[in-house]
């Protein structure tokens, strides 16, 4: 008895409209989709090296964070754009089956390929390049508002140590919390301060009214009773807030700092005023005293998204330098 013979099962004919969504799952996958397997794996493993490139100059060249991932949006669309009608061109090809039969293969290259790396460059990103830092206080206002959000450069201090008047994200001693601060006098220093007067060594640091057609760009709270003055430590100028309504209370009668201690404060030099006593201790060195350099987490260097209590995007802050 002669067996049956089973027809040979033909390969799934290729959709083109199939092979344009793939595309943007992941770049290169519409182009396996449609055979062309070696370059699909190699657009996305390209788009994957250009995004670790893209956060290296956001990171050391600080670019604007906003700006570089706008542009990195549309390079990524317009190039998955065009993968996609290649890949859709390509499946029009009559008599040619597509390249894998499993839907489960086209996971696994996309997975091994495009997503997997990516989820890799962004986690090393956030553990050894930049962190962000939500800003829900007045502490550093005018210079951060509440519901700023502070893109952080992460700088040990053993690679670059800090300077006078630069902005630093430190872990603020007893909470540990994230905390930006400007460093205003620097290891082995002698600092002395009486509410706003503060003395560095054998000088006294000055402040001046910021010009008038500057005050507006600090954008003060006159509620408060903030005005805006250049504060002139040694070489160094930076906008500092003080309020007429509220007095100081810090009293440093001469704190000598050890080799590897900076003394830090916060830019609204009122904010203490505000603080119950537990928020007291995350202020700045009036409270917590010197500030260890293993607590300096880096540098901030932009705002990365700026939104109002009701999460309104302000657009206007956004991408806008700290310094």
């Amino acid at each position: 008895m002669t067996p049956d013979i089973q027809p040979e099962t033909e390969a799934s004919p290729r959709r083109a409209s199939l092979a344009f969504l793939l595309s943007f799952a992941a770049p290169g996958l519409g182009l396996v989709y449609a055979g062309e397997l070696l370059a699909g794996v190699s657009l996305n493993l390209a788009m994957v090296l250009v995004f670790l490139l893209v956060i290296v100059a956001v990171t050391w060249w600080q670019l604007v964070l906003t700006y570089a991932a706008f542009a990195t949006l549309a390079a990524w669309l317009v190039l998955t754009l065009l993968a996609a009608l290649r890949a859709a061109e390509h499946t029009r090809d009559a008599g040619r089956p597509r390249a894998f039969q499993h839907p489960l293969i086209y996971g696994l290259i996309a997975l091994l390929t495009f997503v997997g790396p990516m989820a890799i460059v962004v986690d090393q990103a956030l553990r050894h390049l930049w962190t962000f830092q939500r800003i829900d206080t007045m502490a550093m206002y005018p210079l951060a508002h509440p519901g700023d959000t502070l893109l952080i450069r992460r700088v040990p201090e053993q690679v670059a140590s800090p300077q006078r008047g630069e902005l630093i994200a430190v872990r603020t001693p007893h909470t540990d919390e994230l905390a930006t601060l400007r460093v205003v006098a620097l290891p082995g220093e002698e600092v002395q301060m009486q509410g706003n007067t503060l003395i560095i060594g054998d000088q006294l640091v000055d402040y001046t009214p910021l010009m008038e057609d500057w005050v507006g760009e600090a954008d003060l709270r006159n509620e408060q009773g903030l005005n805006a003055w250049v504060e002139h430590n040694h070489d160094r100028r930076y906008v500092v807030a003080i309020s007429d309504r509220t007095s100081t209370e810090a009293a440093i009668p001469g704190l000598a700092l050890g080799p590897h201690q900076y003394f830090v404060l916060a830019d609204n030099r009122s904010h203490l005023s505000g603080l119950t006593v537990e928020d007291r201790l995350t202020a700045d060195s009036r409270l917590f005293g010197p500030l260890p350099a293993e607590r300096i987490v880096g540098r901030p260097v932009h705002i990365a998204w700026s939104s109002t209590e009701g999460e309104s995007p302000r657009w206007e802050r956004i991408g806008l330098p700290l310094h």
